[in-house]
Formats: C-alpha cells, structure tokens, sequence
C-alpha cells in the first residue's frame, strides 16, 4: 500500500465526517414560542439532515467493513508467507555445523514478510480511521436524533395549548 492511496483514503473519510459534521452545525432550532409552521419546518429539515447521515453512516460501515477484511486477509497472508518461510529454511540433519538458530530463521522469516506486515498495519491504521468515522457519525445521527425528539415535544406542547385554548 502506498503512501498517497493511504492520505486518499484518509482524505475521502475526512470529507465524509466534515459533512456529517456541517448538517449538525449548521441547524438552526425554532424558539419555544415560534408557531407551529417553524416547528414544522425545523422538523422536515432534521428529519432530511437524519436522512443523509444515515446515507453516510451506511457508507462508512459498508467501507469500515471492507477495510477490516482487507486487514484481516493482509494478516493473514503475512503470517502465511511467514510460517512458509520458517518451515522452509533449511534444517541440516543432526551434527550438520551449518544449522541455523530458531532465531536466526525466525529473523530470516521476519525479513521476508516485512513489506506484507508494512501493508497489514496500513490497513489496520485505515480500520482505525474508518472506525472513528463511523463513531464520529453515530454521535451526530444521536444529537439529530434528539433534536427531532425536542421538535416532536415542542409540536405537542404547541398542539396542547391550542386545545386548550378552545
């Protein structure tokens, strides 16, 4: 894995959570005494922000998902390549002076797996991105979440004392 598809992975998450992050800001609540029209209106609005976050939600788990494959197979080739290795290196036969240590093969099978090991943590600082992506995301999808419940509550509370006015 090179340097730039590891930034342009971390650049494509890094746009997605900016986004998650502005729908959050950038909204604004009725006061308690607006009508019900701006009650109605934040509501449309929080329930198509909510609507978008879980579009990107959707996305990041499903990219959260392949990253963590892709690492567990990265790992898994290494430690494929490794123990090849390990039982590959030569084993003279007993009283052979040429014998190699087990850390000797140990180091040789390390040496031989280091470029798959390189990329096996690349992709594990890539499931670590998306995962905080992915947290980053839920903890905005909740304070929608909520913001629509407080818009909800305003609406009956709206609906209450119209009744009782009649």
């Amino acid at each position: 894995m090179t340097e730039s598809m590891k930034t342009d992975f971390e650049a494509g998450v890094t746009a997605r959570v900016e986004a998650v992050l502005v729908l959050r800001k950038d909204l604004t609540v009725p006061a308690p005494g607006d009508g019900p029209v701006a009650v109605l209106e934040a509501l449309m609005k929080v329930r198509g922000r909510l609507d978008q976050v879980e579009e990107n939600l959707t996305q990041l788990f499903r990219l959260r998902g392949a990253v963590r494959r892709a690492a567990r197979r990265a790992k898994d080739d290494a430690d494929d390549q490794w123990n090849q290795t390990v039982t590959g290196t030569h084993r003279p036969r007993r009283g052979d002076f040429g014998e190699a240590a087990p850390r000797e093969r140990y180091a040789q099978a390390d040496l031989a797996v280091l470029t798959r090991r390189r990329t096996e943590r690349a992709l594990v600082d890539q499931v670590a991105v998306a995962e905080e992506a992915v947290e980053v995301s839920q903890l905005v999808h909740r304070g929608l979440s909520d913001i629509r419940r407080d818009l909800h509550v305003m609406l009956r509370g709206i609906e209450l004392e119209s009744a009782l006015e009649r």
